[in-house]
């Protein structure tokens, strides 16, 4: 099960890119002073492009169907059944994520953070 081990390693380290995002949105809507909004919508950006530069690498196509061969392979009917709806949801969001480019992640990702520190700023002066 080396392909799909690969995959559930490569879906661990998604998954703590996207926590650390995560954290700091919590942070910046809770904790954070609104000066910092243009460094924390730099470093939110350059988190939105790691985690698809990570989910962009050329042998993921290629580790999802030798995974798909091992899941459908080994094991017990029940681990394989786990293992096979483990995998689709994994592709699902692999795909979603690199259907975009990187560029396009980091705009989006910059104007969102933008977005909220305008929209609070104006809320205070109930502009």
């Amino acid at each position: 099960m080396q392909a799909y081990q690969a995959l559930e390693d490569l879906a661990r380290r998604m998954a703590r890119l996207d926590h650390a995002r995560a954290m700091l949105k919590w942070d910046e809507a809770v904790m954070m002073p609104g000066g910092g909004g243009e460094v924390r919508a730099a470093a939110l950006g350059e988190l939105a492009v790691l985690a698809h530069e990570t989910a962009s690498r050329p042998d993921i196509p290629d580790l999802i169907e030798r995974a798909r061969e091992e899941v459908a392979a080994e094991g017990d009917q029940a681990q394989r059944r786990f293992e096979a709806a483990n995998l689709r949801e994994f592709e699902r969001g692999w795909r979603r994520l690199v259907g975009l480019p990187s560029d396009l992640l980091e705009c989006i990702t910059l104007a969102s953070v933008r977005s909220e520190q305008a929209w609070r700023r104006l809320r205070a002066a109930n502009d």
